[in-house]
């Protein structure tokens, strides 16, 4: 998921960059959490400087489509933020290191547009 998706002229960034992974795109799955508004690059949006943040989506590898709800959504209601929120020997780590090669294609197809200039979209509900 990109929390952010659809606020900013990044998205042609995004999808190029996910298209090139063999990635879907799927826009804030919780966003009553509001977790695009409290993370740490709302100052530069506030500000007019598109962001977004590369969070997990739904679709884990080889794990049935109800693996979300049944370990996700217990994680986060019993360990999320709580004593128990601590790293388990089980955890693989290959979704973890698609979403880095993701967050690398991205910088990588940024940084080669040089008539690119990134702006927040008009209608949003990022501005102060």
């Amino acid at each position: 998921a990109v929390l952010g998706y659809g606020k900013s002229s990044l998205d042609p960034i995004l999808q190029e960059a996910a298209a090139s992974r063999g990635l879907r795109i799927i826009p804030d799955q919780q966003p009553k959490m509001g977790l695009f508004y409290r993370s740490d690059h709302w100052s530069f949006v506030r500000s007019g400087i598109p962001g977004c943040w590369f969070f997990f989506g739904q679709d884990f590898i080889g794990k049935p489509g109800t693996y979300y709800e049944e370990v996700v959504g217990r994680y986060i209601k019993t360990e999320y933020h709580k004593p128990a929120d601590t790293y388990k020997s089980h955890w693989s780590m290959e979704g973890l290191l698609s979403q880095v090669e993701y967050t690398l294609a991205v910088v990588k197809l940024l940084g080669t547009r040089v008539d690119f200039y990134p702006k927040i979209l008009t209608g949003t509900s990022v501005m102060a």
